[in-house]
């Protein structure tokens, strides 16, 4: 890129000398023609008459050329063609429009600049179609893992991490070096919410919450009462734990008074109210113990207002259904509240590699106390087919329908990863951009 320059020519016409008076002080520039440089493909260097493999079907094409020049890229072999204009500085840039398709492409790109000087440059271009959000990645010869996320490669920060989101290390596909450098950098995958952890180093227990946060059991007690299970405790480094800030311990024990009369009744107090524990199960869940009960008079007990009975709840990332209905819900954070996304299809459930054994039956005035909230679907990235032969790839709750089976089998994809789901479930979902 340069700016503008005085242009002065010498010539010589009818074999005359023509000489021209420059007075003092003159800056003088020498004749430079019209050019074309720096040359990028998504940020990444073309050199003319090289060639390029680019993973995005829309790449921008940026470079420099003679200030306010105008530009006619063409992308051959479809073609593409766009006009541009640089900018005051030389710099130009162009998103190619509409989509290419994958194949080799030639690039040519003609500049004119306002004294109608030309230049020209050509490349070569191949274009490939890059992976969906939700396709596990790697390199053959680096055992990093990375998730794609809005066009983003997300390193899964452990082998633990890993196992918090998913069953199996099947199914991860393996890419170039080129392709891998393509994608931006994301921030790191952790542990996936409601996963249960612990270090190599202590026997406290957290449960992973949002904002990279964790809550610890006070007890045995509080862990079991809750639904939870030993062998589902993820173990990872104190390091790796540490990356996330306490939030707390779960339903701690309370600071109120603990009281009960002459009969078996016990209560929270809280002011000049009492709550009643329903059950054994809901005073140990909430963390408290027996010895910490009060008793007190029964004129005393009457002389408070009753409030509404204490309950259980559990924290987002917990999988819960109801004691009369074979919905399974997870539960999520909106905001302030907790919510319920229904999870309606078997195969929804399975795609996000949920354990069937993890769901915690819960009594239907907890589940009706949580927020209503759209389903869960097929999970990002998962590889699907109906009862008809067309194959998908789920990105952002849409199906993206692999145009045929060389393009499924040039992105790397392993026969044996597509999951047969029921029809009615594919139609619900909407039709994303086809994969060709």
């Amino acid at each position: 890129m340069r700016p503008k320059q005085q242009k002065i020519s010498l010539w010589a016409a009818l074999g005359l000398a023509v000489c021209i008076a420059i007075p003092l002080g003159t800056k003088v520039y020498a004749v430079v023609a019209n050019s074309i440089t720096n040359v990028k493909v998504n940020a990444v260097s073309l050199t003319a008459n090289g060639s390029i493999d680019v993973y995005d079907l829309t790449p921008t094409i940026t470079g420099d050329t003679d200030s306010v020049a105008s530009l006619t890229i063409t992308i051959n072999s479809d073609p593409v063609i766009g006009e541009v204009t640089a900018d005051e500085e030389g710099a130009f840039t162009y998103t190619a429009s509409p989509a290419l398709t994958r194949g080799t492409h030639i690039l040519n790109i003609l500049s004119k600049d306002d004294e109608d000087n030309l230049a020209s440059f050509a490349a070569t271009l191949h274009v490939y179609q890059p992976h969906p959000d939700g396709t596990r990645i790697k390199k053959a010869d680096d055992a990093t893992v990375y998730v794609l996320e809005a066009g983003k490669k997300q390193p899964i920060y452990s082998a633990a991490a890993y196992a918090s989101h998913y069953d199996t290390w099947d199914g991860i596909v393996v890419v170039s070096n080129t392709e891998l450098t393509t994608y931006e950098s994301g921030t790191a995958l952790k542990f996936r919410t409601g996963a249960l952890v612990k270090s190599t180093t202590a026997d406290a227990v957290f449960l992973i919450q949002p904002e990279g946060t964790k809550r610890g059991f006070p007890s045995a007690d509080v862990f079991t009462s809750l639904g939870y299970r030993w062998q589902d405790i993820l173990v990872t480094s104190a390091a790796e734990l540490a990356l996330y800030t306490d939030a707390g311990v779960i339903n701690p024990h309370s600071d109120d008074t603990i009281i009960k009369g002459t009969d078996s009744s016990v209560y929270l107090l809280d002011g000049s109210t009492i709550h009643l524990f329903p059950n054994a199960a809901t005073f140990l869940g909430l963390g408290y113990h027996w010895d910490d009960v009060s008793t007190v008079s029964n004129a005393t007990l009457e002389g408070y207002t009753v409030g509404d009975p204490l309950e259980l709840t559990h924290l987002p990332g917990t999988l819960v259904k109801s004691e009369d209905a074979a919905t399974v819900y997870l539960l999520d954070k909106n905001g302030g509240n907790t919510t319920k996304k229904p999870i309606t299809a078997a195969a929804s459930f399975e795609s996000h590699d949920y354990d069937w054994s993890r769901i915690i039956t819960i009594r239907d005035a907890e589940l009706d106390g949580y927020t209503d909230a759209t389903a869960l679907l097929l999970r990002d990235g998962s590889i699907v087919k109906g009862s008809g032969g067309t194959v998908y790839a789920v990105e952002d709750n849409k199906k993206r329908a692999f145009g045929s089976a060389e393009v499924y089998e040039e992105m790397n994809y392993a026969w044996s990863s597509i999951t047969t789901v029921p029809d009615a479930l594919l139609t619900s979902m909407t039709n994303g951009t086809e994969i060709i």
